[in-house]
């Protein structure tokens, strides 16, 4: 009689047992399933007064937190890592060529030159206002000398570090190194030839390019 009552209560504490990880079990799903509590977003007094009262400055710099906060809260894998860090060394060197560039151009001296550009295709800008094709033609001269430069620069550097040398040591048949070689994932410099920007007008014509450059010499050509 005792044995039976003994084996009635180990069955009832095994139901209850088994009823409360059932429970357990839903619970931990539960939580799971339930998102955490998005982290809230303020401004700080200094972005307050960089947006001034803007309401598009305002809401940008709150979207820009919220990607921020999912990105901190999403961490990126370490393949991912690497590509960022390979266009971060990128955006670098275009931004190191550009300022660099932009060290030689004398932009308050690029009137007269505006100004003849200008001269040069009224027939096409007849329809256009000069005070705003005028301003263009300016930004789009400047982006063709700073392109221009940068050639120069990376043509400089070729002769510097003697690439042409050390390319032909990796790859014999190769002749010389070009300026117009193509940033790439192996994070080798090289912004285009040419950079001209177009005018927004659609019937502003693009300066044509002021600055003729050459490639890098050969070492047989500085022999010579």
């Amino acid at each position: 009689m005792q044995v039976k009552k003994l084996l009635v209560l180990i069955g009832a504490l095994t139901l209850l047992a088994a009823c409360d990880v059932g429970s357990a079990g839903k619970s931990t799903a539960t939580a799971a399933a339930t998102p955490a509590k998005p982290v809230e977003i303020a401004l700080t007094e200094d972005e307050l007064k960089i947006a001034n009262g803007n309401s598009n400055a305002v809401a940008q710099i709150l979207v820009r937190k919220a990607i921020l906060s999912e990105m901190k809260a999403n961490p990126f894998t370490p393949e991912e890592i690497k590509v960022l860090d390979s266009a971060k060394e990128n955006l670098e060197i275009e931004f190191y060529l550009d300022k660099e560039a932009q060290k030689t151009i004398n932009v308050s001296g690029l009137d007269v030159e505006v100004l003849k550009v200008y001269e040069s295709n009224k027939d096409k800008l007849e329809n256009s206002d000069p005070e705003v094709v005028m301003p263009q033609l300016k930004q789009a001269l400047i982006q063709q000398k700073v392109g221009a430069e940068k050639v120069n620069l990376i043509n400089g550097l070729i002769a510097k570090y003697n690439l042409n040398d050390i390319l032909k040591k990796y790859v014999p048949q190769a002749t010389e190194v070009p300026a117009s070689t193509g940033t790439d994932g192996a994070g080798t410099a090289a912004p285009a030839a040419e950079t001209s920007a177009a005018p927004q007008e659609s019937n502003a014509a693009t300066p044509p390019a002021t600055t003729e450059t050459k490639p890098a010499e050969t070492t047989e050509e500085k022999k010579n």
